[in-house]
């Protein structure tokens, strides 16, 4: 095994921001940067019918909001739901759930959390808390690693969301998520408007080199090698294990010599034979 040689270069460990472990990347808490509280309380609301909140309703949802902000998550549950108890025909219910949801979520009442965000859809007459709602839930799935759920509530969240810088995270992890369902074509637009409309984007390199990844298709990388001869003798090593292995050259221009396993129309199926491949490979990961 080459991992060790001198000439091994480790190639593929740069943070990337949609990475779920297999590259070394920071894994973010929910709720994500951009998920700011959404707290328009009836006195806020311009709607038709909307009627001023009593004062033991407003000062129960404050709170709510309040607890969430310190941390104190337990506490903020119990608040909303006091809150739902009393005020559960409200239309500020929608707001009750929605907070009540995160601090479930930051106890890892994941289930729960995820009930309470459809309840605050259903209820929802506000676009912002409508597209927080369908953030949270995007971003459930996708830490579950369901991509079509997550897909479409991230472009549901974006088809209400007011444009602005915090919403590279949505923009990118909708393109992720899009890619690993086969939709191509529709994940680069969204990531090429990382690159357009995000500069400076932490997003930015990540989406820029999944841009460079040209074939509609997944693959495993094991190594990357300043030293062709190491890397074909890597090809060879794997081919004689039944793996469809491969040395291409790196396409960003480099001198690297890169070895890839297989060629997958799914996400999922890449996943699949990764988890066979890491007793042999551990540093392996999936590209893009």
């Amino acid at each position: 095994m080459v991992l060790h040689d001198s000439r091994f270069v480790h190639a593929g460990g740069t943070g990337d921001a949609d990475c779920r472990g297999s590259q070394g990347g920071a894994r973010r808490l929910f709720p994500m940067r951009w998920a700011r509280m959404v707290f328009g309380l009836c006195l806020l609301c311009g709607s038709a019918g909307c009627t001023e909140l009593a004062s033991e309703g407003k000062h129960m949802l404050l709170s709510a909001k309040q607890q969430y902000d310190r941390g104190r998550y337990a506490d903020a549950n119990r608040q909303a739901t006091a809150f739902l108890a009393s005020y559960q025909e409200r239309p500020e219910s929608a707001e009750a759930l929605y907070v009540r949801a995160l601090a479930r979520i930051q106890q890892q009442q994941i289930d729960l959390a995820r009930a309470d965000l459809h309840q605050a859809l259903t209820r929802s007459k506000r676009d912002d808390l409508t597209a927080n709602s369908h953030t949270q839930l995007a971003l459930i799935a996708y830490h579950k690693g369901h991509w079509a759920a997550a897909a479409n509530h991230f472009g549901l969240a974006l088809e209400r969301y007011d444009t602005g810088p915090a919403l590279d995270e949505i923009v990118y992890r909708y393109g992720v998520a899009l890619q690993r369902v086969g939709r191509w074509n529709e994940a680069g637009r969204q990531f090429a408007k990382i690159v357009r409309d995000y500069r400076g984007s932490p997003f930015q390199i990540d989406a820029q080199r999944k841009l460079a990844w040209s074939s509609q298709y997944f693959s495993i990388q094991t190594g990357a090698f300043s030293d062709r001869g190491f890397a074909k003798r890597e090809e060879r090593t794997l081919r004689e294990q039944g793996l469809d292995a491969r040395t291409i050259p790196d396409r960003s221009g480099g001198s690297l010599w890169k070895v890839h396993v297989g060629k997958f129309a799914t996400y999922d199926g890449a996943q699949s034979t990764l988890s066979s491949l890491r007793p042999i490979r551990s540093e392996a990961f999936i590209i893009p």
